[in-house]
């Protein structure tokens, strides 16, 4: 509308108000452009999240698929080693089977079992004598450790009395207060000690009593095949005396 505004020969008059309006019609523009900025970079961010969770995603059931496949790999492999190990065993149990029927075999056998018997019997030997000396050890760190514990406490009172007394002379004698500090400072130390060997001692204990228990559960086992070697030893005499008589 031309009566709204006039051109002058520098400058542009408008009526009262045209201004504002104008002013108004810009705002709106920018805000539209900036919501439009907005959307657009909302937009793009929303996209670049999705497609890293979307990469993430991915990533997460390939490293699933391929452990549920090594997992299923796994299990038919120890099924098919399960299969062909026991048509192992059963090809040997008929081997042993017909083996066990000669004489010299059951000879051979019965001296193969004595010697493992015997080599049981010196395993044992050896562990109860390892047992021995652990428990030996243990007890020579206890009374080490005792030991050491009362010399700490002597020494522990011994800097107490001293402490003590340096405290009754400190207002006399200015000098007595730097070597009660170093008497506390020797009796820290001296705690500090005490604590640290402590500790070294209670970790040995531990230490010790797991290695005693696992020689107690090989003693164990080691005793379950000697009665399981000794249980066949019976049960092939029964059958070679069975042999024999039938034999007769």
């Amino acid at each position: 509308d031309q009566q709204k505004y006039q051109f002058g020969k520098s400058k542009i008059f408008f009526r009262a108000g045209l201004v504002a309006y104008l002013e108004k019609l810009r705002s709106d523009k920018l805000r539209s452009a900036c919501v439009s900025i907005q959307k657009t970079i909302r937009c793009w961010l929303a996209r670049r999240k999705y497609l890293r969770m979307r990469e993430s995603a991915i990533i997460i059931q390939k490293h699933v698929r391929a452990h549920q496949a090594r997992r299923r790999a796994m299990e038919a492999v120890v099924l098919l080693q399960s299969c062909v190990r026991r048509m192992m065993a059963k090809k040997e149990l008929k081997k042993l089977k017909v083996e066990a029927r000669s004489v010299e075999h059951f000879k051979k056998l019965n001296v193969g079992m004595e010697n493992k018997i015997l080599q049981l019997q010196h395993k044992i030997n050896e562990q109860h004598k390892e047992h021995g000396e652990l428990t030996e050890r243990l007890s020579v760190l206890e009374k080490t450790h005792t030991t050491e514990r009362e010399k700490q406490c002597r020494d522990i009172e011994n800097l107490r009395r001293s402490e003590q007394e340096a405290r009754a002379k400190a207002e006399t004698v200015p000098s007595l207060l730097e070597q009660l500090s170093f008497l506390q400072e020797e009796l820290e130390n001296t705690r500090r000690e005490k604590e640290d060997l402590e500790v070294q001692t209670k970790t040995f204990k531990e230490r010790t009593q797991e290695t005693i228990h696992e020689l107690n559960m090989k003693n164990s086992l080691l005793n379950s095949n000697i009665e399981e070697l000794n249980e066949e030893f019976s049960i092939q005499a029964q059958q070679l005396k069975g042999t024999g008589a039938i034999e007769s």
